[in-house]
């Protein structure tokens, strides 16, 4: 990597002229980016496959955690409106065989 590891290590020493240092790499990396016109996700397309499978799954397995912990207002909503269907569903029914006997009465 064009920042360097060592470079964090001592900004977070505060040794003299660190800060100063990391800066510098920063902005060399910032420009070699901008210069090789790099988007994010071609900077994705560069990392190794392995890695980028890792963040998936770890990404997908937190997805899915947080779908069963938070449902969504859309899932919340669409079981309410099937309740309520279902509700007058057997509403209606119960009407229906109640009118059928009282016919045949």
């Amino acid at each position: 990597a064009v920042v360097s590891t060592q470079s964090g290590h001592y900004g977070r020493g505060e040794k003299p002229g660190s800060v100063t240092k990391l800066m510098y790499q920063l902005f060399i990396a910032l420009n070699r980016k901008e210069q090789q016109n790099l988007t994010s996700h071609a900077m994705e397309a560069m990392k190794s496959s392995q890695k980028m499978t890792l963040e998936t799954a770890n990404a997908e397995f937190y997805q899915n955690r947080l779908r069963q912990q938070f449902p969504r207002q859309v899932q919340v909503d669409m079981e309410e409106l099937v309740k309520n269907f279902d509700k007058k569903r057997l509403d209606n029914l119960e009407k229906a065989l109640k009118a059928e006997k009282a016919e045949e009465e």
